[in-house]
């Protein structure tokens, strides 16, 4: 497994389903709607979400106990993909395919129900 802190100027060379790269989130600290601080490394186990991409889909674990609104975003800012994501005491892991989406750069976003921002990132297609 690889953990990158900016995918940007990073190919990734992925051959098949059991290829698993993580990317590595931001957590944010929200004060009166602005960010006030943006930690880049943070210890794994305190991650609200852990997120891995492979050439067709992103794993997705979310660590929370309340609703999670999910926004992916293309280069260009345009939305690609929206969800509430409501836990369950089964399974936390959600799967996303991206095997049909343009090669790019892309956004991420995880924020609480009240729309205060918990972590945010950034991964690539190639």
């Amino acid at each position: 497994m690889y953990s990158f802190g900016n995918l940007k100027n990073n190919n990734l060379a992925i051959s098949n389903d059991n290829d698993w790269s993580e990317i590595t989130l931001r957590a944010t600290v929200i004060a009166s709607d602005r960010i006030r601080e943006t930690a880049t490394k943070l210890i794994p186990l305190f991650l609200p979400v852990q997120i891995f991409q492979n050439a067709f889909a992103l794993r997705i674990r979310i660590l929370s106990v309340e609703k999670v609104n999910i926004k992916i975003t293309n280069g260009a800012g345009a939305p690609v993909y929206l969800r509430q994501y409501i836990p369950s005491s089964v399974d936390n892991e959600l799967r996303i395919s991206i095997s049909g989406w343009k090669y790019g750069d892309y956004n991420i976003c995880f924020t609480n129900s009240s729309g205060v921002a918990i972590a945010a990132g950034e991964f690539s297609i190639h």
